[in-house]
């Protein structure tokens, strides 16, 4: 489970929000990648290296299990980029014998490959076309984790890619956002559900002499999906990003990314397998915030354990050190404000 979407600014500045759920500990950490950096991906062969290629840009982002690779993050030149879930319906592509240069894996290479060589979301589509993509199987359970792509750059363009029967898909977001199954293109069409949607109150309803009055604000929102499901989250998604009000500039607008955030944030206990034990309860476990303008290109994130933002300043980050490093955030959950005696 994970909800994406972005907010713009009355200066066109385009900021992305992001949660990540799963049903056990991800242990994702902060990591950065300097400009310049080679990179080797994995083939299904494990004799036979996969596509290998040198950045041009530096990322930030957050990784899992210790892995040099990211689930979510920026680059230096803006392009934001983040693996969501799509269960039942990705089918990546198959590499023949012969082309394992070509290939990489869909969790460990992804991330790192678009955001270290492209500086926009037509680049990233044309990036995707020149490899092959396929699904490395996950070592707990043996089977491929199946995700698909959102990315979103400074100009506003955003871009989904998703690989169903076996071919990559590419569609162009409108809307700039994304959640789960089923894949996007329904999603889109699920929307026409709920065109009633509004911010605005609903008039009172005059009926045989009797005026029938909302009993509270938001009347033009009732209807507005509030469970957790992908579906509902995807058009709650869209309502709320679109009806926010326009922050002035790029700082205002990751406050309004934090407010529509606080809508998807899932305590633990509120979904569950069903089955028993902790792996059987979903729950956010971190989420970020990325500003893409030009001067104000910053990382939030969010732990679950500890829901202060911590933030990196790209323009601050040494892209041009020796190798990937890792950054502690450690932040606790509140500030003491007790006035001194």
């Amino acid at each position: 489970m994970c909800t994406s979407f972005t907010v713009t600014a009355e200066d066109g500045s385009v900021t992305a929000g992001r949660t990540m759920e799963f049903a056990f500990d991800l242990e994702s950490r902060l990591i950065v990648f300097p400009r310049g950096m080679s990179y080797q991906a994995k083939s299904p062969d494990p004799t036979v290296p996969g596509y290998s290629w040198r950045g041009a840009y530096g990322t930030v982002g957050m990784n899992l299990f210790g892995r040099e690779c990211l689930l979510d993050g920026v680059n230096e030149a803006g392009l934001y980029f983040g693996a969501l879930y799509l269960p039942h319906f990705t089918e990546y592509q198959s590499v023949p014998v012969g082309r394992e240069s070509e290939s990489m894996s869909q969790i460990h290479d992804v991330g790192n490959y678009l955001l270290s060589t492209c500086a926009s979301a037509s680049e990233a589509a044309a990036a995707l076309e020149r490899v092959l993509v396929w699904g490395q199987p996950d070592p707990s359970t043996g089977q491929p984790i199946d995700l698909h792509y959102t990315l979103h750059d400074a100009g506003g363009n955003s871009l989904v890619a998703e690989y169903i029967d076996g071919e990559l898909q590419l569609h162009d977001n409108p809307l700039s956002v994304l959640t789960n199954s089923p894949p996007f293109e329904w999603h889109l069409l699920n929307t026409g559900n709920y065109v009633n949607l509004s911010a605005v109150n609903v008039p009172d309803l005059p009926l045989s002499g009797y005026d029938v009055s909302a009993l509270g604000q938001g009347s033009g929102m009732l209807g507005l999906p509030g469970d957790f499901t992908p579906p509902s989250r995807f058009v709650r998604a869209v309502t709320l990003s679109q009806a926010a009000e326009p922050a002035p500039d790029a700082t205002g607008s990751a406050i309004v990314a934090a407010h529509i955030l606080d809508s998807f944030d899932i305590p633990k206990g509120l979904v569950r397998s069903g089955e028993s034990g902790p792996d059987s309860i979903e729950y956010t476990e971190w989420s970020t915030i990325t500003g893409l303008a030009a001067d104000n290109r910053r990382y939030f994130v969010r732990y679950y354990d500890s829901p202060v933002w911590c933030v990196v300043d790209l323009a601050k980050l040494d892209f041009d050190q020796a190798g990937v490093a890792h950054i502690d955030t450690g932040a606790a959950w509140f500030v003491d404000v007790t006035p001194s005696p």
